[in-house]
């Protein structure tokens, strides 16, 4: 049986990366709008901050770990350090992937490489402890797992905040 997971991605940008990660199957995944599009998203995203994380607070439940898929922005992203912060009380483990070299549903990748925004996202992350890896289907339930299994190596009690801040 494979874990259930929690992803948090930049719907605007990734959803359909997400989406590409969900249907491997090689982890039981749920999404705060879930992985069909960004439309459900879209809508809570006009209705403010309180309705997005109601979203995310709803999709937590019966997850061991949490997904953070590392795109252009989302190192920015109000909501993805909301769902982090929720994961870490909900005592999840967490991994950050790059998911620049996938394909979005127009067939493009990201810039080669990291670009800023997204090395910030990585240097969040790895200054509490998580970690991070560029995509890999062969490596990707091995690092859930480490990360769910591992979450008291990780965790901080201390609420995520920006490198340098």
């Amino acid at each position: 049986m494979s874990r259930r997971c929690f992803f948090i991605f930049d719907y605007q940008n990734d959803w359909s990366r997400a989406k590409q990660v969900n249907d491997l199957a090689l982890v039981g995944g749920t999404a705060p709008a879930g992985f069909d599009g960004a439309a459900a998203w879209k809508v809570a995203s006009r209705e403010g901050y309180a309705e997005v994380n109601r979203l995310i607070d709803e999709a937590l439940p019966g997850t061991s770990a949490t997904i953070v898929l590392i795109g252009a922005n989302t190192a920015d992203l109000e909501y993805v350090d909301y769902a982090i912060e929720q994961s870490i009380q909900r005592e999840n483990g967490i991994v950050g992937v790059f998911v620049h070299d996938m394909p979005d549903e127009n067939g493009k990748t990201s810039a080669k490489g990291r670009v800023p925004y997204e090395k910030q996202a990585a240097e969040k992350l790895e200054a509490h402890g998580y970690d991070t890896h560029d995509w890999d289907p062969d490596r990707f339930a091995e690092w859930v797992e480490k990360a769910a299994t591992g979450w008291k190596l990780f965790a901080r009690p201390e609420p995520l905040t920006k490198v340098g801040a």
